[in-house]
């Protein structure tokens, strides 16, 4: 049954200055909610604790009975947009920098008690986060989400728009089944090329993976990673994920505070003295995410680093007894081809109707007739700026 949410009330929270508040609150709800990695203590504290302090962001929390049975943090900035209007943009969990937000969450959810079902216009509609232009949800997905009603457009309001997104996985039970032969459980032209690739690579010597066993050698993995990884993008003209300095800090940091609590995974395949790659992975609730790699890449097509790098984490996982190796979001060819199953996402955007949205439509309309004008035809300037 939808909670109606008058008899639930709602304060927010600087995680600033009230971080001890907002700690206790998220962890009481994490222990009732379900939810992944990403908004796990561990993730959340880390996080806040390497933002700038004058950030935009609040905590939103719901009480009943004085119990706290909603909260989702709130990133809020102004933005500009055609020269001469302002909105004020709103997003789940995140900040709206786009060198923090490149510490992507996947898998993204509001913490609602498990007995509450909550519909999303009333929470947008709260005094409190008033007024908003537009609101993002970025990669949510159903599995948390599912006492949350988005109603796609309630009294014609605001218009939403949503992006499906896909995060393929290796069901590792599967794996073991297969008396933990997960090349017998991938396409015969998959399981071809890595096979070629392992050979090739015993070439340069022995294959082993390699785990890191304290902070130390964690550390030590995810700087070679990061090495590797920036090379890669950088020679595709795009930035990498640790290309931001607050990226770097953050991942430092996580790994640092983390990895004694068993959250860390830092792997490295190697053959002989040569480096293959590795893998940067969180473990939680049986679950391994693969956030980040790096891979060293050779000239010769023969050589596939990426694929015999998964290879050889989603044995060894498998045989730590893991429920799933999860590539996360993403549609590249290789999660699908190294996948056994697929969880989906969606990445949600609601825009409210008002007079910003109404002249918006109309400078976008004008802007496509302009650029599909006939070639022939002498330019007209049909903006008033």
């Amino acid at each position: 049954m939808i909670n109606d949410m008058s008899d639930i009330s709602f304060e927010t929270y600087n995680p600033f200055t009230q971080f001890s508040n907002v700690k206790e609150i998220w962890t009481y709800l994490l222990k009732k909610c379900p939810h992944t990695y990403f908004l796990s203590s561990g993730w959340t504290e880390t996080w806040i604790k390497n933002l700038p302090l004058d950030c935009n962001l609040s905590l939103v929390v719901g009480f009943k009975k004085e119990k706290p049975v909603i909260a989702f943090f709130l990133g809020s900035k102004i933005s500009s947009r055609h020269k001469f209007m302002t909105f004020r943009e709103l997003s789940l969990n995140q900040t709206l920098i786009p060198d923090i937000d490149r510490i992507w969450v996947e898998y993204n959810a509001i913490l609602i008690d498990p007995e509450l079902k909550i519909n999303l216009d009333s929470l947008l509609n709260l005094s409190l986060i008033k007024p908003w232009d537009e609101f993002r949800m970025v990669r949510c997905s159903s599995n948390y989400k599912a006492n949350l009603i988005i109603d796609s457009n309630p009294n014609g309001s605001y218009i939403l728009k949503s992006k499906r997104l896909k995060s393929y996985y290796v069901d590792l039970d599967k794996v073991r089944r297969n008396n933990y032969d997960y090349l017998g459980i991938i396409s015969p032209k998959q399981r071809y090329q890595i096979r070629r690739s392992i050979k090739e690579y015993e070439k340069m010597g022995k294959i082993e993976i390699r785990s890191a066993e304290n902070t130390a050698e964690a550390l030590k993995i995810l700087d070679e990673l990061t090495e590797m990884h920036q090379k890669r993008w950088s020679a595709r003209g795009v930035q990498g994920t640790m290309s931001s300095r607050y990226a770097l800090d953050f991942h430092r940091d996580l790994v640092s505070s983390r990895f004694e609590h068993g959250e860390i995974q830092l792997l490295k395949v190697t053959a002989g003295s040569h480096v293959l790659g590795c893998l940067y992975c969180f473990l939680y609730q049986g679950d391994v995410s693969g956030y980040m790699c790096g891979f060293n890449y050779l000239d010769r097509h023969v050589y596939s680093p990426g694929a015999v790098c998964h290879y050889y984490a989603i044995a060894h996982n498998a045989m730590k007894g893991f429920n799933s190796y999860d590539f996360l979001e993403g549609e590249d060819s290789y999660r699908e081809r190294l996948s056994t199953d697929i969880n989906s996402m969606e990445t949600i955007v609601i825009r409210r109707k008002n007079i910003k949205y109404t002249i918006e439509q109309c400078i976008m309309r004008l802007r496509e007739l302009y650029r599909r004008k006939p070639s022939g035809m002498k330019a007209v300037n049909l903006l008033p700026f």
